[in-house]
């Protein structure tokens, strides 16, 4: 791509007083600025009038524009109250179609964002409070899309797997003589990767390994996802190697006695989540980069106001064996190890004579840390003889 040089001359300036303005600068427009031109300067720039001038009406309330470098001019406009579409118009201005719709989540009106085309990519910001958002261009247009399928973060995989290690068959002397942790990734239709999930317990190496059996399912899986890849590593600080990649079309399983394929570049591998912000006000591009302004990476701590309360039962026997889980939910039935000394029925999952502290720490759909609230640590202590069956918080 040959590069692009823009050299300005005069603009918009918003000085009050127009005797103060260099030459070529003025202080309001009616007309709207597409491109520059590849050679800059007054003699390249192409301007047009206002929409309703060329002919073309699009529906809803215009919020932003970008002309890519074949002239195709995005168009990202307010469409209602809930509503929001992206249209493209032909460079010649002749003809214009709709990319996509989406429901913005209530953006307010006066929310001005902004609309970038990088490779073949649109990236934009209008929902919620500024909101990362993506498109691929090569994917099926003029549809209706959700905000989740829309977002610029990449989700990893979330509950995709299972494992399950087994001790019948022919052994095999790696599996035996090691522990190993798996972790996976999305490859999406863009050929872009997720982040590594949160990487799986240690799976111990002990005498009649055979293989470990691992079953994906993709029921929550990512509008976009194409292909899962899993990984695995030997202990919890080696490398990570690709042992499978499969389509996410359809739920599937396979067995796995210790093939071993190329190893994960450090990047990758040492990316805790995909480091999009929660919103960005501004957005620019340069070459292949994405550079956001103004932003928030947390959740808002302040609007959560979120108070704890926790309640306990003690010494409380249990009908039949069974009880709740500790955090609350569940009902599972009580093994000898959780029952108390004298097989009463009474479960103590908190030790006596030690103190606790809950707080509260909020994730995203992607499982990224968004912000910790630690003014609400509340401590509470179990004193001797008072055994607590169950406390929820």
């Amino acid at each position: 791509m040959a590069k692009v040089t823009l050299r300005a001359s005069g603009g918009l300036n918003k000085d009050v007083d127009p005797n103060n303005l260099q030459e070529g600068d003025y202080v309001d427009a009616l007309n709207l600025v597409f491109d520059t031109g590849a050679g800059g300067g007054a003699t390249a720039m192409r301007m047009y009038e206002a929409f309703s001038n060329t002919g073309i009406t699009i529906p809803g309330t215009i919020k932003a524009t970008f002309q890519d470098n074949d002239g195709i001019i995005y168009v990202l406009t307010r469409v209602d109250s809930v509503t929001s579409a992206i249209y493209k118009i032909s460079a010649t201005l002749g003809s214009y179609s709709k990319v996509l719709d989406y429901l913005h989540t209530g953006v307010s009106d006066s929310f001005v964002p902004d609309i970038k085309v990088i490779g073949n990519t649109i990236i934009w910001n209008y929902a919620e409070e500024g909101t990362l958002l993506s498109f691929f261009l090569d994917r099926i247009q003029n549809t209706t899309y959700t905000l989740d399928a829309l977002k610029l973060q990449k989700r990893p995989p979330i509950n995709a797997y299972t494992i399950q290690k087994s001790l019948t068959g022919t052994a095999v002397n790696f599996l035996e003589s090691n522990d190993f942790q798996f972790a996976a990734r999305y490859q999406y239709d863009s050929k872009e990767y997720s982040a590594l999930s949160n990487f799986s317990q240690m799976y111990k190496g002990e005498k009649g390994v055979s293989k470990y059996t691992i079953s994906y399912n993709f029921a929550s899986k990512p509008t976009f996802s194409e292909n899962i890849e899993l990984y695995v590593r030997i202990g919890n600080n080696g490398v990570w190697r690709r042992i499978d990649t499969t389509s996410v079309a359809t739920n599937t399983s396979f067995d796995w006695a210790g093939d071993i394929y190329e190893a994960l570049d450090t990047v990758s591998s040492t990316k805790p989540f995909d480091a999009v912000p929660q919103n960005a006000k501004h957005i620019e591009i340069a070459k292949n980069r994405v550079f956001v302004a103004n932003i928030q990476d947390d959740y808002s701590i302040e609007a959560k106001n979120t108070a704890i309360t926790i309640t306990s039962a003690t010494e409380t026997a249990l009908a039949s064996g069974d009880y709740k889980t500790y955090l609350g939910g569940t009902t599972v039935t009580a093994t000898s190890s959780e029952l108390s000394s004298n097989g009463t029925g009474y479960v103590k999952p908190f030790a006596n004579n030690s103190t606790y502290a809950v707080g509260i720490a909020y994730y995203d759909s992607a499982l990224k840390t968004r912000g910790v609230e630690p003014n609400t640590i509340h401590k509470f202590t179990i004193v001797t003889g008072k055994q607590i069956g169950r406390a929820h918080v």
